[in-house]
């Protein structure tokens, strides 16, 4: 994954920088490139998915929170292993049972490799991600109304004690994007704008 988003960088801007956005599985693997590839890196937007891995953020989800997770994870991960057409049922249930605003028909038990990923060490698992700490400017945009935080409290005060970066929170559900369309880009429009000093 991060092999193509790299492919992707090099084939849209093949010398200058590139401004990278990601949403909630795409910030796991954004993040690993950009990390890695922080030359190729101008800005990065984060939208609901901040410190995956880290300890921190395990250590501050509840006992309900962590069995949340699990069961959604592990029945997408599930989804992902078994045979197409029972996969492709099992991942538009959840979907529907996780309000994802997505076109039902469009969704498949493909797209739920970074749960087997993570769950079953599908493709080589997603084991030793590299922390996410952004050298360069960074906004980070995160939805309120859900049950639980996908950053560390730690992380997130880590992002606010930098001046190059911006945090902001959104009162709506994990689908920022959708449900908060104008606000969302509008803020990351203003955002963009000053860090090019326009």
């Amino acid at each position: 994954m991060v092999a193509h988003i790299g492919k992707v960088v090099d084939a849209v801007s093949p010398q200058d920088k590139v401004i990278l956005l990601a949403h909630d599985w795409g910030c796991v693997f954004g993040y690993e490139y950009a990390m890695r590839n922080a030359a190729r890196v101008a800005r990065m937007i984060g939208l609901d998915v901040g410190d995956a891995d880290a300890q921190e953020l395990k250590d501050s989800l509840s006992a309900a929170q962590k069995a949340m997770v699990f069961a959604y994870q592990i029945v997408l991960a599930i989804s992902f292993i078994c045979p197409r057409f029972v996969g492709d049922r099992v991942a538009r249930l959840m979907a529907t049972a996780l309000q994802a605003k997505s076109i039902r028909a469009k969704i498949h038990a493909g797209m739920s490799m970074p749960y087997a990923m993570r769950w079953f060490g599908i493709n080589g698992g997603l084991g030793n991600l590299t922390p996410v700490d952004p050298p360069f400017p960074f906004y980070y945009g995160y939805a309120t109304q859900k049950p639980m935080m996908f950053h560390s409290p730690e992380w997130l005060q880590q992002l606010r004690d930098n001046p190059a970066n911006t945090v902001r929170s959104f009162d709506c559900g994990h689908w920022l994007s959708v449900e908060k369309a104008d606000e969302l880009n509008s803020a990351l429009d203003t955002w963009l704008q000053n860090e090019a000093g326009l």
